[in-house]
């Protein structure tokens, strides 16, 4: 049994293991990989908040020299241990991600799958701009509104999770203004959310149904809200790529 811990803990505990931490595949990076131009145009990449590993195996297998941050010990061994049984060579680093160090030498691309939220979509973009080479591309992932009249029950929800959801137009207006131009956007398929996060996330709920943490239960209470609403109200929301450009 899980021992007490916060809702932030609780989160993370449910999340310990899964292949991914928030909606993607290995084919939607290797899409956004190509929208940014493909692995020849460039030598090192820094993932911020890489979680489990996923993206940066990807990245990695491509030859890309590829450094990953994250601030939980036990996800960065997740993703060492992955790298490794890949034979996969990647710098492993416990970085926080609001205060990279400002010596930290700059990449020419900048990944952060389903990480950017937890900081801000521009406040992100603007503290990792410098570690990025002048027209460096960094690719990001963030859930966005895809209409403007959602429903009463998508925002109420979003509203009390992620009060900050932008919709694309005012990320692209927030990126241009952080010094950035969008070059590309990709929008998640379905099988993206479900078949490596959602269902996943589904089945540790069930293995956790005999747990008594009551953050522990607040958290799959908060999942299961999410997996329902995302049932019904798909078309409302997205998780979509960001590729842009430093300028």
């Amino acid at each position: 049994m899980l021992i007490a811990m916060t809702l932030t803990e609780a989160f993370w505990a449910i999340h310990k293991g899964m292949p991914r931490q928030a909606p993607g595949s290995d084919s939607s990076t290797r899409s956004m990989l190509n929208l940014a131009g493909g692995a020849s145009k460039f030598q090192r990449v820094l993932d911020i908040g890489c979680g489990s590993g996923r993206s940066a195996i990807v990245l990695a297998e491509t030859g890309l020299s590829v450094t990953v941050i994250d601030l939980s010990d036990s996800l960065l061994e997740e993703a060492r241990t992955s790298a490794v049984s890949k034979n996969l060579s990647i710098n492993f680093k416990r970085m926080d991600m609001r205060s990279l160090p400002v010596d930290l030498e700059p990449f020419d691309l900048i990944w952060a799958e389903g990480s950017i939220y937890s900081i801000g979509f521009d406040v992100g973009l603007k503290a990792w701009r410098q570690f990025l080479k002048p027209d460096g591309i960094i690719v990001v992932t963030e859930c966005v509104w895809t209409t403007s009249l959602p429903s009463n029950e998508a925002k109420l929800f979003w509203a009390q999770t992620y009060p900050g959801m932008l919709d694309v137009s005012r990320a692209t207006t927030l990126a241009n203004s952080a010094g950035y131009n969008v070059m590309h956007t990709y929008v998640m398929s379905d099988a993206a959310w479900w078949d490596e996060y959602y269902i996943p996330l589904q089945k540790r709920h069930d293995d956790l149904r005999n747990e008594t943490d009551p953050n522990i239960l607040k958290a799959i209470e908060i999942g299961r809200s999410e997996l329902d609403l995302r049932e019904k109200h798909h078309k409302e929301y997205g998780y979509i790529g960001f590729v842009m450009q430093r300028v």
